[in-house]
Formats: C-alpha cells, structure tokens, sequence
C-alpha cells in the first residue's frame, strides 16, 4: 500500500544499514529520527571486517544481491560524501594444503558460472597484486580485482552528518524502551525511548544483535546464531598492501589470517574464515595475531598491536538477511542482516523504496522476516533450529521481554 511521503519515520539503529535507509528515505521526502543506544562506534561495524565482496556467497540470489550491492557502493560513498576507506584493490588468496586447495578452486568454478569475475592465479600473478607479500608456496591461489572494503566508523559518520544535513534527527545515546499502539494494538503510533516519546508513521528497526529483542516487541520473531568476533589492530604504517590478503593457516598458529590496511596506515586483522567466530580479545592474541600476520609480511614487525574488545555480529539463525514488514505490525520494518556492510547500498535504497511506496522488490522478496515462525523456528534452511541460538523467542521470555 503507498505511503505518504511525509510520513514520519523512527529508525531504531545508527549502524551502517539504519543511517543507508535513512539517507535514502529523506531523499523521498520523509521526517527521519534516528535513535541508538549507543554511540555510532560501539555496534558491530566496531568489529566488522568490512570486505566487500560476494564471491563464496550461495545460493545465487544472495550471491546476487551482494554482487550487486558491491557495484553501488561507489555511487553510495559519493552520495553520503567524505572520505570513507573505500578501498577497490581486490583480494588474494591462496592454499598450501590439498584438500583446502581443492575446496578453493571448486569455489572459484562456482562464482565464475554465477558470472562473478573471479580467476585462479599464479604465486607470481598474486605476488604482482601485493608485491610485499611473503609467500613460500602456493598450490591454488585466486584474485578477484572487483572487491574491495570501506571503514565502517566513516561511512557511519558520513551518513550521520548528511542526515542532519538533509534536516534528519539522529539521536544517540538514547536507549529503546518500548512501542505505544494503536487502540486496536495493531498499528505503532510512538517509539519510547530513555529520554522521550517520539510519535511515528512507520518503525525501522535497523539495531543489529538488538533487532531480535526489539523486533519481538513489534510481533517480529527473527531468530540470531550468536556470532562473537574478535579483530585486531595496530600502529600506523607505511602503505604495504593494496586490497584484501586472506593467506593460509600456518601449523604454530592455527587458522587461516585475513588482513588490510586502513586510509590512516594502521593494519586490521582477523584469524579464520570472516564469519568465525572468535572470543579472545586478549592482547596475548592480538600479539599472536600480528606476528602471525608478519609470516607473510614481514614489514608488520614493526607494528604495534592494539587489542579490540569483543563484539557480537548480526547474525539471522538461517545465515541470510531478514528486511521487510512485519505481517502483525504492518507499519513495522525490519533491516537485519550478516554480511551489512556489503549490503548496505542495497538494502538501502531498496528498503526505502519499499517503505515509501508500498512496493516488494523482487531482490529482498527471497528475504522475509517472514519466514520465520513465532517459536524462533523456520528460515530458509529447513534444519535451522532455535536451540541452537542464544537469542531465540524462549530467551526472551525467559527475559521478561514478551
């Protein structure tokens, strides 16, 4: 059902994909308020890895909306304005081990029949890519020159000031308390928060590892894995690296090391695939981890390592986005999703013409709430199961939140 382009909008979550609604929204016309119960550096574009990309992603309608997404991202930088990392260097990796090898070239055979533009490369094609690499031996390595990554606190801040700019409200540092209904207890009609009341037309709820809780009080029931992640940085250095390196695991140190460098020169560092789930934020790991990374650039020596305190990524139990309206709230709106930051421009600009104009755009369609049942069951995944997930419906009545 159209909207009125006036409407008065909440958005609940000043992360990457509840300021990328918002900036889209206003350019429709809309009132925007933007409410977080932190500060725009505290959620879980803190701990984010940011790499853009699609290339491992399955089915091919997720695989495609990411791809996609990717291909929007410049045009969204530009829009938001500032300087946010974005970084189109491509990625490398490579394999030592056979079996691990053999799983690398499978997924490059895949992503290239889905179109990706993704190839098998040499040691002396990926050394010609980061020329500081260290690299022994490679059995199977692969580049992809279309990804890249951004730096989520700026492209937070950037997103902020043009919301502000463009006469939005962001307000933050202001915790969600509860819904006001309507008589007929269908309808939201007022967002409370700590601080205020704010009456609405329509609810975002856009909060991350919070959307459960929260979207359970507007009759949403999106179940989450928990996803803990830990990344690691260091001091400031000189430019060595042009994109993203995700090198093989090495035997005294465990998993596989991912890797870049930001627009200020410092390093950051996750162990394991980019979904891992990691929990030791000591800064014992964050030594390991750079001198890990030091095996294969040894420049790294120099660094100092900087110890990132834990944090929790949004994660639906299925693995893939849930963004639509809520069937028993239909002025309720849900963005949530693992992989936000690839997917930012594109849930964005689709949410928002969704929200505007009443339409369902066939990208999201395979990707609603929807699908999954009051009991936190469901998803797209018939094995999906909410025992398994720390934030599923039965949590939250234990916690008092029905």
């Amino acid at each position: 059902m159209p909207h009125n382009n006036r409407q008065n909008i909440v958005i609940i979550g000043a992360g990457v994909l509840g300021t990328a609604i918002a900036v889209n929204l206003l350019q429709y016309g809309a009132n925007i308020t933007i409410v977080d119960k932190t500060s725009q550096t505290q959620g879980a574009s803190r701990v984010s890895f940011a790499w853009l990309n699609a290339s491992w992603k399955t089915p091919f309608d997720y695989h495609d909306l990411n791809r996609r997404s990717m291909e929007m991202w410049p045009r969204y930088a530009q829009s938001i304005g500032g300087n946010v990392g974005l970084n189109l260097g491509g990625t490398v990796t490579w394999e030592t081990d056979q079996a691990r090898s053999e799983t690398l070239l499978q997924n490059v055979e895949r992503a290239q029949s889905f179109g990706y533009p993704i190839r098998i490369a040499t040691k002396q094609e990926i050394q010609k890519q980061e020329p500081n690499l260290k690299i022994d031996k490679i059995l199977t390595g692969s580049i992809s020159e279309i990804e890249g990554h951004v730096e989520p606190h700026r492209v937070i801040q950037a997103a902020i000031d043009k919301i502000t700019d463009s006469g939005g409200t962001v307000l933050l540092n202001e915790p969600f308390e509860s819904f006001e209904f309507d008589s007929n207890l269908k309808n939201i009609t007022a967002v409370k928060t700590a601080h205020r009341i704010i009456p609405c037309d329509i609810v975002v709820i856009a909060a991350g590892i919070d959307t459960t809780a929260i979207g359970y009080d507007a009759k949403a029931f999106i179940p989450q894995a928990t996803s803990p992640g830990v990344t690691v940085r260091t001091s400031p250095m000189p430019k060595l690296l042009n994109g993203i390196v995700y090198a093989p695991s090495l035997e005294q140190y465990g998993k596989e090391i991912h890797m870049k460098q930001l627009i200020d020169g410092t390093f950051l560092i996750g162990e394991g695939e980019q979904s891992s789930k990691t929990s030791d934020d000591s800064q014992e790991n964050a030594n390991r981890l750079v001198e890990f990374a030091t095996q294969y650039l040894p420049q790294l020596s120099d660094a100092e390592p900087r110890s990132e305190p834990i944090g929790y990524r949004p994660m639906p139990l299925d693995g893939f986005p849930a963004v639509g309206f809520v069937e028993k709230t239909p002025n309720a709106y849900v963005a949530l999703t693992h992989s936000g930051v690839t997917l930012t421009p594109i849930i964005g600009e689709l949410a928002s013409l969704e929200i505007t104009y009443g339409v369902s755009t066939p990208q999201l369609s395979p990707f609603r709430p929807t699908r999954f049942k009051e009991d936190g069951t469901g998803g797209r995944d018939e094995h999906s199961n909410s025992s398994q997930n720390s934030l599923n419906i039965d949590t939250l009545r234990r916690h008092g939140l029905d």
